[in-house]
């Protein structure tokens, strides 16, 4: 594995990574901020700063607040799916405008500028597993960690142990980005998070009607991450 700026990845990816860091790196350095206007923009895009814990904790909360009909586990649900939907959404639309915008028109390479953005714009830190195969097909696998991922941190600041796996936007915006990426449709779930006490927070993404038969083969291949853990 090599670890770059940005990024960690198999060594043999290293070299497309080491571009697409650059290449991303020139994007991001055109940044102006003008509180006069109300704006921030980054080259001629509009962006916002947006407190991390409002878009997990304080959201799980504000879900409990505005429907208390519902029970724990169906409120937990509700919030994890619209979380994830508008972060999926947000994904597809910035690898869209990006790809456009740099000339960037080979998947792999879109693939890998996906990461470094989501370094960039504050999401989390992205360590893609060896284990991984992109395709533009049924066959596509993905197995990567979100290292300092804004949704697991906001909830171990708390020193609170989350109700269950809590990165959602972060499954959801990288799905988007890879979606987009290679032409296919991508779902991607959380099978570990550190805010519910596990090692990492790990993803495992692939088409949607393959993702649980992924999920078993890569639980059943790691046992020991598995065992005597919650579900």
């Amino acid at each position: 594995m090599r670890v770059l700026n940005t990024v960690t990845v198999p060594g043999s990816m290293a070299p497309l990574f080491e571009q697409a860091q650059a290449l991303v790196q020139s994007y991001f350095g055109d940044r102006r901020f003008a509180p006069e206007r109300g704006s921030i923009t980054i080259g001629d895009e509009r962006y916002i700063l947006v407190r991390a814990e409002s878009l997990s904790v304080g959201f799980f909360g504000f879900m409990r607040s505005a429907y208390p009909a519902l029970d724990d586990e169906d409120q937990f649900s509700v919030a994890g799916t619209i979380l994830y939907d508008l972060a999926h959404g947000m994904g597809m639309a910035d690898a869209e405008v990006f790809s456009r915008k740099m000339g960037v028109d080979d998947p792999i390479a879109r693939l890998s500028c996906g990461p470094v953005h989501f370094a960039h714009a504050g999401w989390a830190f992205v360590e893609i597993s060896a284990e991984s195969s992109p395709s533009m097909d049924d066959e596509f696998y993905l197995v990567y960690d979100h290292p300092y991922s804004l949704e697991d941190t906001s909830w171990l600041e708390r020193r609170d142990r989350a109700p269950g796996k809590v990165c959602f936007m972060g499954a959801g915006y990288s799905a988007g980005w890879c979606q987009v990426s290679f032409g296919v449709p991508l779902v991607a779930r959380e099978i570990l998070c550190r805010a519910h006490g596990d090692p990492a927070c790990r993803f495992v993404m692939a088409p949607p009607h393959r993702i649980d038969e992924r999920i078993a083969a890569y639980r059943a291949a790691h046992p020991d991450l598995f065992a005597d853990r919650h579900a």
